[in-house]
């Protein structure tokens, strides 16, 4: 019988299986499903799911999940989805013998160096420096950071919970954000504002200062999903010059991943380049690609002279994570052959 490799993406609101044969391209996987991660009650019986349909033989797994993975175990996934997750009870009950968990950010940061130009959307064309730090910053159902280090050889990604610092806000009206979020979040962080979790709490702030009605339309897209962050983009998110309620969320949404994104840059000096990777930056590029982001991401006191340098790409692949951990897999698997 012959051996597959299981490749998962599994985040906070969707997550996503694909099957690879041995040596094979890892942009070319055999199949893929995509599921509800909240819909189950476990990782395991997600896969065990998605796993009965085939009557396959797994030899090794790598799932990248929107979390800090250490010594093999996930002790906080998602705010909104409570699992445990762990290596050694995960090889039991699926009767994989080699399972890997990794953080989905080291998955991305992984294929930072084989995307190609098909694959990305330039905001800011800034100046290519070979073999220089790269940022990554993802802002998904959460936020996820990370950054790639030249070691002489190639990138070697480092992994970042920098998304959960402080939020520090820059302007009289992101104060007066942080004031509203206080009132019912005890700790505000860069991830509560920058996120899908976030977008309902800014929309919830406007609609405190302004004189306009809640838009009747996003209300109608809700249905009875009360899925509000997918209503506004969906409302907002292609329409960067109109003036509702939802394209408002947006512009401040953008200015605020700006000034993050700029940090990021910073601390890591990340003069390579930054890349805008999730699910949300995809769907939002007249936002990103507008004075919003970009005065935010420059607006760096007496560092800002460096800023325009940077190169600024937004990742439009929809399948980044499931490459870049399949990657990570036929990597450290010398039977495998890898064709980036």
């Amino acid at each position: 019988m012959n051996s597959y490799s299981l490749v998962a993406d599994i985040g906070g609101t969707k997550s996503e299986l694909a099957l690879f044969a041995q040596k094979k391209d890892v942009r070319k996987f055999l199949l893929k499903e995509r599921f509800v991660t909240g819909a189950y009650e476990s990782l395991e019986s997600l896969i065990s799911h998605f796993l009965k349909e085939y009557e396959l033989k797994i030899e090794a797994a790598v799932l990248a999940i929107a979390g800090p993975v250490i010594n093999g175990r996930v002790t906080l996934f998602s705010s909104n989805l409570p699992w445990e997750v762990d290596e050694a009870s995960l090889r039991e009950e699926l009767q994989i013998p080699d399972i890997e968990l990794i953080n989905d950010l080291r998955a991305v940061a992984g294929v930072l160096a084989h995307l190609q130009k098909e694959d990305l959307y330039t905001i800011n064309k800034g100046v290519e420096k070979a073999h220089e730090t790269l940022a990554v910053i993802a802002p998904g159902t959460g936020l996820g950071e990370a950054f790639l280090i030249w070691d002489g050889e190639g990138y070697k990604p480092c992994i970042s919970e920098g998304a959960h610092v402080n939020f520090g806000p820059r302007t009289d009206q992101e104060i007066e954000l942080l004031k509203h979020m206080k009132k019912s979040q005890d700790h505000v962080t860069y991830e509560s504002v920058c996120s899908g979790l976030g977008i309902p709490s800014i929309y919830e702030y406007l609609l405190t200062t302004s004189v306009k009605n809640e838009d009747s339309v996003i209300s109608n897209e809700l249905g009875d999903d009360f899925d509000l962050t997918r209503a506004i983009i969906k409302k907002a998110g292609q329409k960067e010059e109109s003036g509702g309620p939802a394209n408002e969320v947006l512009r401040l949404f953008a200015s605020i991943l700006g000034a993050e994104a700029g940090n990021l840059v910073l601390k890591t000096m990340a003069t390579g380049g930054l890349f805008l990777a999730g699910g949300i930056p995809p769907r939002i590029i007249p936002y990103l690609d507008s004075r919003a982001f970009l005065d935010s991401f420059l607006d760096k006191g007496v560092m800002a002279e460096m800023m325009p340098d940077i190169p600024i790409h937004i990742i439009t692949n929809p399948d980044t994570v499931i490459i870049g951990a399949a990657a990570h897999l036929f990597n450290k698997r010398k039977n495998h052959e890898i064709i980036p």
